[in-house]
């Protein structure tokens, strides 16, 4: 049900490789320290955790507001209807 994204099997990959490198580099080497700062920041970008979007939020708001606003004026004006008829399905 939940699965890893190709990007992130990818990136995990990219730092394994780069990892694997490491360890033929002598230490006190330029390339060690270039290959150190690019696994730092391959670190940092899989650290990232996706964020939602605002178009999600906006959609959620919208709906949410009409849902009560249907669901007040029925209780008001009594009246036989399903409010949740009036939410966009799921896609």
């Amino acid at each position: 049900m939940f699965t890893k994204s190709k990007e992130t099997n990818a990136l995990v990959d990219a730092i394994t490789n780069a990892l694997n490198c490491l360890k033929s580099m002598d230490p006190t080497s330029r390339e060690y320290a270039d290959a150190l700062s690019k696994i730092e920041k391959l670190n940092a970008i899989k650290a990232k955790k996706p964020s939602v979007s605002p178009d999600t939020i906006a959609i959620v708001l919208g709906n949410l507001v009409g849902i009560l606003m249907i669901l007040n004026h029925e209780r008001a004006h009594v009246v036989v209807s399903k409010a949740l008829g009036f939410v966009m399905k799921i896609r």
